[in-house]
């Protein structure tokens, strides 16, 4: 079962966010923000935020592999 998470410490508004998603193989929670051409992903063990800037929109993301 995904976490409720409300806030996420660090993350930024996006311009457009859409297609959040939790992957449960790596327990995150991964979305994007399509006119800021960027995809994130939230760790809620560690409260890591990473992200990824694309040089085009990118319009979702989909887990591969488990």
């Amino acid at each position: 079962m995904a976490p409720v998470i409300e806030q996420i410490p660090g993350a930024r508004p996006c311009e457009l966010g859409e297609g959040a998603f939790w992957n449960a193989a790596d327990q995150s929670l991964w979305w994007v923000d399509i006119r800021g051409k960027t995809l994130f992903k939230h760790d809620p063990q560690s409260g890591r935020l990473h992200n990824w800037t694309m040089s085009e929109w990118i319009t979702r993301a989909i887990p591969f592999g488990t």
